[in-house]
Protein backbone atom coordinates (compact mmCIF):
# COMPACT_ATOMS: atom_id res chain seq x y z
CA UNK A 1 0.00 0.00 0.00
CA UNK A 2 1.50 3.53 -0.95
CA UNK A 3 2.04 6.33 1.56
CA UNK A 4 -0.97 8.66 1.34
CA UNK A 5 0.45 12.07 -0.32
CA UNK A 6 1.40 14.65 2.22
CA UNK A 7 1.69 18.74 1.82
CA UNK A 8 5.25 17.89 0.47
CA UNK A 9 4.17 16.15 -2.46
CA UNK A 10 1.22 18.71 -2.89
CA UNK A 11 3.66 21.66 -3.09
CA UNK A 12 6.13 19.52 -5.24
CA UNK A 13 3.36 19.24 -7.80
CA UNK A 14 2.26 23.01 -7.67
CA UNK A 15 5.66 23.92 -8.04
CA UNK A 16 6.46 21.28 -11.00
CA UNK A 17 2.91 22.30 -12.68
CA UNK A 18 2.71 26.54 -12.47
CA UNK A 19 0.77 27.34 -15.42
CA UNK A 20 -2.30 25.90 -13.49
CA UNK A 21 -2.12 28.34 -10.57
CA UNK A 22 0.47 31.27 -11.27
CA UNK A 23 -1.68 33.80 -13.01
CA UNK A 24 -4.88 32.75 -11.34
CA UNK A 25 -6.57 34.44 -8.30
CA UNK A 26 -7.11 32.06 -5.79
CA UNK A 27 -7.38 34.16 -2.16
CA UNK A 28 -11.22 34.10 -2.37
CA UNK A 29 -11.87 35.47 0.77
CA UNK A 30 -9.75 38.82 -0.10
CA UNK A 31 -12.16 39.78 -3.68
CA UNK A 32 -15.83 39.24 -2.77
CA UNK A 33 -15.98 41.19 -6.33
CA UNK A 34 -15.45 38.22 -8.46
CA UNK A 35 -15.67 35.29 -5.69
CA UNK A 36 -17.17 32.78 -7.98
CA UNK A 37 -14.71 33.35 -10.58
CA UNK A 38 -12.20 32.37 -7.79
CA UNK A 39 -14.08 28.94 -6.11
CA UNK A 40 -13.83 28.00 -9.81
CA UNK A 41 -10.22 28.66 -10.04
CA UNK A 42 -9.84 26.70 -6.96
CA UNK A 43 -11.60 23.90 -7.77
CA UNK A 44 -10.65 23.25 -10.63
CA UNK A 45 -7.35 22.83 -9.44
CA UNK A 46 -8.53 20.86 -6.74
CA UNK A 47 -9.50 18.77 -9.67
CA UNK A 48 -6.15 18.77 -11.48
CA UNK A 49 -4.28 17.84 -8.19
CA UNK A 50 -7.21 15.05 -7.69
CA UNK A 51 -6.84 13.42 -11.53
CA UNK A 52 -2.69 13.50 -10.23
CA UNK A 53 -3.55 11.02 -7.29
CA UNK A 54 -2.93 13.90 -4.63
CA UNK A 55 -6.81 14.12 -3.16
CA UNK A 56 -9.06 11.27 -2.69
CA UNK A 57 -11.93 10.94 -5.20
CA UNK A 58 -14.22 11.63 -1.67
CA UNK A 59 -12.52 14.69 -0.70
CA UNK A 60 -14.60 17.52 -0.97
CA UNK A 61 -12.50 20.48 -2.87
CA UNK A 62 -13.96 23.36 -0.06
CA UNK A 63 -12.48 21.75 2.68
CA UNK A 64 -8.75 21.63 1.20
CA UNK A 65 -7.65 25.05 1.86
CA UNK A 66 -5.94 24.87 -2.13
CA UNK A 67 -5.16 28.62 -1.30
CA UNK A 68 -3.05 28.20 1.53
CA UNK A 69 -0.60 25.77 -0.83
CA UNK A 70 -1.20 28.00 -3.51
CA UNK A 71 0.09 30.90 -1.31
CA UNK A 72 2.69 28.86 0.02
CA UNK A 73 3.86 27.66 -3.72
CA UNK A 74 4.24 31.12 -4.34
CA UNK A 75 6.35 32.06 -1.57
CA UNK A 76 8.71 29.38 -2.78
CA UNK A 77 9.01 30.32 -6.58
CA UNK A 78 9.56 33.83 -5.82
CA UNK A 79 12.06 33.19 -3.22
CA UNK A 80 13.91 30.67 -5.57
CA UNK A 81 13.62 33.56 -8.46
CA UNK A 82 15.19 36.60 -6.49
Amino acid sequence: MSAKPGRQQRLEWLLANPALWEDKEMNCSEIAYDRPRCSNNVRILFEQMQSAGLYSWTTVWSDVGIERLVERARALRSSTSQ
